[in-house]
Formats: structure tokens, sequence, C-alpha cells
């Protein structure tokens, strides 16, 4: 059912967007300020679906976006319960977080796993390979970008860029409100309720989005 929602969504995306698979964050090394940007950008959104107690968990590069003025902006009017299923199912394994992976009630789902699937994201444009899939990494962890020699961003970002990337949930950030405090982007205009009301504006240009198809996810 989700399969077909989602299609849906993507059918009706704004043809002026840009997926990130086709923007310059994949196809060139992306700064740290672009990716603070994006960070800041979906901050809002994020905290406005925790608030309604559900989750985007579609983390992929090709299911979030950028307009015209390079904002960054998630499929409108999507998003999954927190409530897990035997039939739930990692649409996109390499971003999902583990407790995406398995209906275990012991691994809940909430803004974490949300951390973890834009984090996994963030890493990838900075990396360009595909994220390792959650419950491989219990068995072959992923090094940290703090470990990596990435000149080009601070050791704070990537510190709090691999806290967020962790496949534990117990270890992994909670929220991008911590995310965000602890890699120095958070300011009072990001505050949750400045979130819900950024939100609601987004979703009054998103009301507006016309249909353009989007081809599947593939990472070269």
């Amino acid at each position: 059912m989700i399969d077909l929602q989602l299609k849906e969504k993507l059918e009706q995306i704004n043809p002026s967007w840009t997926s990130l698979k086709q923007s310059s964050l994949w196809t060139q090394t992306p700064k740290q300020h672009e990716l603070e940007d994006l960070f800041l950008d979906l901050l809002p959104a994020i905290t406005q679906l925790s608030m309604e107690h559900s989750l985007y968990g579609m983390w992929s590069l090709d299911t979030v976006f950028l307009d015209k003025t390079g904002r960054a902006h998630l499929v409108p009017n999507l998003s999954l319960p927190l409530a897990k299923s035997a039939e739930q199912v990692a649409h996109f394994p390499g971003f999902a977080a583990f407790e995406h992976h398995t209906d275990d009630s012991m691994w809940p789902l909430g803004e974490h796993t949300d951390v973890y699937g834009l984090a996994a994201l963030m890493r990838t444009l900075i990396t360009k390979q595909a994220p390792t899939p959650a419950p491989q990494r219990f068995v072959l962890e992923d090094a940290p970008l703090a470990q990596m020699g990435l000149t080009a961003y601070t050791r704070q970002f990537l510190r709090a860029l691999d806290l967020a990337y962790q496949v534990d949930a117990n270890m992994r950030l909670k929220s991008l409100q911590e995310w965000g405090k602890m890699a120095g982007l958070i300011s009072t205009s990001h505050s949750p309720t400045m979130a819900a009301a950024e939100t609601t504006s987004s979703s009054l240009v998103a009301a507006s989005a016309v249909v353009a198809p989007i081809a599947e996810t593939v990472i070269d």
C-alpha cells in the first residue's frame, strides 16, 4: 500500500523541484554550509511529524528535493505511523534505521529513526557511497566520518553527524533538535514552535504542486 502511496506522491511533486540525486549536492562534493542548510530546511518538517506522532521514514536521494531557491523539501503529505507491524518494510534499506528492519517492539520507531535516515543521506552525499544497511553494520561497522580526514568539514560537524548515524538507537542522537545543538546549528529561529509555523507555510506551497514523473531510486 505504501509503495502505491509513495508513487502517487512522487507524481505530484512540483516539476520545478530537483531531487538530491539530480542536484550538485550529489554530482559534486557538498560544502559544509550546504549540508547545514539542508539540515535546517528539513528540521521544521521532521519536528512537526514528531509532534504528530509519525515519521518520514522514506529517506533516499530521490525522496528529498530542492526547489528553485535551493531550499530542501520532503515529499509533501507523506509520513509513516510509529506503530510497528509484521508487514513493515524498509523501503530504502541503506537509509533505514535498524528499527525499520525489524518488527521487534524492543526497537521502537520515533524521531530518532528519521535522525538516522537524514544522517545516512548526508553521509552518502559526502562519501558518494551507498550506505551500508543497518543490520550489516552490526557485523562490519562503517568508519566514522570524523576519522576519515575530511578537511572540508569541521570536527564538530562530523562528530555530530557520526552520532546521528549510530546504528544502536541507544547511542544515537534522539532528535534533530539535539543534533542541531551538538552541531552548533540550532538558534531561537528554529525552535519547535517556529518549526510548526514553517511547516504550515511549506504545506501551503506544496498544495500547488503539479504532476511530474520521478525515476526510481538507483545509486550509481
